[in-house]
């Protein structure tokens, strides 16, 4: 990227000060930098590289994109190219369908898998949207079906809902049917893996009133396969079940999940924060965008990075 000279009417930022305005690491600036070119554009004092407004507002959209769960590399390209709208809550990301109606939910550029669960969906075939999801999962494994498989279905759903208003029912029971099979996933992978001596587990929970958590389910599914321990509390965990949760299991890791923001997710991670001992605190999500975080918490911002940060655990 060509960088502007100084001017001083406009403000420039350090990648420090970028860093803390985002709740991002630097190096994860310098990879967005490296990788799509979401770097620095102006010169600051002594012709170093600075970040200017318009380097703010790009970056601002790529992380709310990438926090909607939307993969890197397309809200990057999204972000360069001014296409920064984020989706309702709970629906993940991908471009408008260009066609589709009524009762048929469309999935351009779909493959036949993705048409097939999709067809299944809307049919509200449990058995089938669960039979698809589970073969697949065998095949290329979980990660791969949700940015392959099921996030493409799930965006169609959310696009078709919002075009005609119908369809939530058809959102409702694929992501219930997704969290089932992910849920399986991780009680198969913990049964074959050899009994724990010494490893604390990862303690995955949503915060309390949020009831969004497919997120939650794919991340337990991941780290299972990863061989970590996963004690998965689910959906609008209460503070008081959080505590006993974490004085009963000690955990190495603690992960936070919010899909929607408001006051109570900083007094609820302030308070895990309090009674966490030594475990790591991680939180992700939409939820925590514009929240203040306590001391010590990581803040990630799609599920790759998740698990990159459980994992050491």
């Amino acid at each position: 990227m060509s960088t502007e000279p100084e001017q001083p009417d406009r403000p420039v930022y350090t990648a420090s000060a970028v860093a803390a305005r985002l709740g991002v690491a630097v190096e994860t600036l310098r990879t967005w930098d490296r990788r799509y070119g979401l770097g620095p554009g102006m010169r600051g004092p002594g012709g170093r590289r600075r970040y200017g407004e318009d380097d703010l507002a790009r970056l601002l959209v790529m992380r709310r994109l990438v926090a909607s769960g939307m993969p890197t590399s397309e809200a990057a390209r999204r972000a360069v190219g001014g296409g920064g709208g984020v989706p309702p809550v709970g629906v993940p990301t991908r471009s408008r369908p260009r066609s589709g109606g009524g009762r048929v939910v469309a999935v351009p550029r779909g493959s036949t898998l993705q048409h097939g669960l999709a067809r299944a969906a809307t049919a509200l075939d449990v058995d089938e949207v669960e039979r698809l999801l589970e073969q697949v999962i065998a095949e290329v494994g979980v990660a791969r079906v949700w940015d392959g498989l099921l996030r493409p279905v799930l965006v169609a759903v959310g696009e078709r809902w919002a075009r005609t208003g119908e369809g939530v029912e058809v959102e409702h029971l694929l992501s219930q049917s997704a969290m089932d099979v992910f849920r399986r996933v991780a009680d198969d992978a913990a049964r074959r893996q050899p009994p724990p001596e010494a490893g604390r587990p990862v303690l995955l929970a949503s915060v309390d009133g949020d009831a969004h958590v497919l997120p939650l389910y794919l991340l337990a599914a991941l780290l299972a396969e990863d061989g970590l321990r996963v004690r998965l509390l689910g959906a609008s965990t209460p503070l008081p079940a959080m505590h006993e949760a974490v004085r009963r299991l000690r955990p190495g890791a603690i992960f936070l999940w919010a899909q929607l923001a408001g006051p109570m997710n900083h007094e609820f991670a302030s308070a895990v924060s309090e009674f966490r001992g030594c475990a790591h605190l991680v939180v992700g999500g939409p939820g925590w965008t514009e929240t203040a975080l306590p001391d010590g918490t990581r803040q990630v911002m799609g599920v790759d990075e998740a698990v990159a940060a459980l994992l050491p655990v």
